[in-house]
């Protein structure tokens, strides 16, 4: 996670506290903070302070408690989540797919994908044509060179964030790319379903852990 920003962890009388819980705690800033992430870099507002990318003007509004993963372990990590009732996609330019969720998804800016059950991360990623290479699941590397890329949107709020295609790919150290959805896997293995850098390079997502909420604008162009 960015700068230690997450939750305490409220399992044990004597824990750690994160560093954003240290600063409010001594009055340095207001209980909350903004961050603004983009496929170049990232912006970070302390106490209020919304960073200067171009946004929508609706903002939406949706409760965020706190989460605690991995019991089994002993170990409590306090994540942000926030209540998810859908996710959406056009399989074809005029066939809108909605898959009802209806839960809880962690919102976290340390991990550069979306992760989503694994049907549903199946069906979005089967959209790219051409298909990620079957060996390596490397894959181009720019929207432009596809035939046909994914519309994923999420709805938050009764609202639909749509996701800037190009933010579906991820690029790695090597230079190689590949697409940025992958599931959760399934047993002891499972991941918790997340919401990574792709959903927040397309977002203003301000974390106002005073009232446990969080505001929402989308940042996607075609929602400016």
């Amino acid at each position: 996670m960015l700068a230690n920003l997450w939750y305490p962890n409220a399992s044990d009388a004597n824990h750690y506290q994160p560093l954003l819980y240290q600063m409010v705690k001594q009055g340095i800033i207001a209980p909350n903070f903004t961050l603004g992430l983009t496929q170049t870099g990232g912006n970070l507002g302390l106490s209020g302070v919304i960073p200067d990318i171009p946004h929508s003007d609706k903002w939406i509004t949706t409760p965020m408690p706190a989460y605690s993963n991995d019991p089994r372990n002993d170990i409590a990590y306090g994540y942000y989540e926030i209540y998810v009732e859908s996710i959406d996609f056009y399989e074809s330019r005029y066939t809108r797919i909605k898959y009802p969720y209806r839960n809880y998804m962690v919102v976290d800016s340390g991990t550069s994908a979306n992760i989503f059950p694994d049907p549903i991360a199946n069906a979005i990623n089967e959209i790219w044509d051409p298909q990620p290479n079957p060996f390596d699941g490397s894959m181009p590397c720019n929207v432009s060179e596809f035939i046909r890329v994914p519309q994923l949107g999420v709805t938050i709020g009764n609202y639909t964030i749509w996701h800037d295609p190009q933010t579906l790919i991820s690029r790695y150290s090597n230079g190689q790319c590949a697409p940025a959805i992958f599931g959760s896997g399934t047993g002891v293995e499972e991941s918790p379903i997340i919401l990574g850098t792709p959903f927040l390079m397309n977002v203003i997502a301000v974390f106002d852990i005073g009232n446990q909420v969080m505001r929402l604008a989308s940042t996607n162009p075609s929602q400016v």
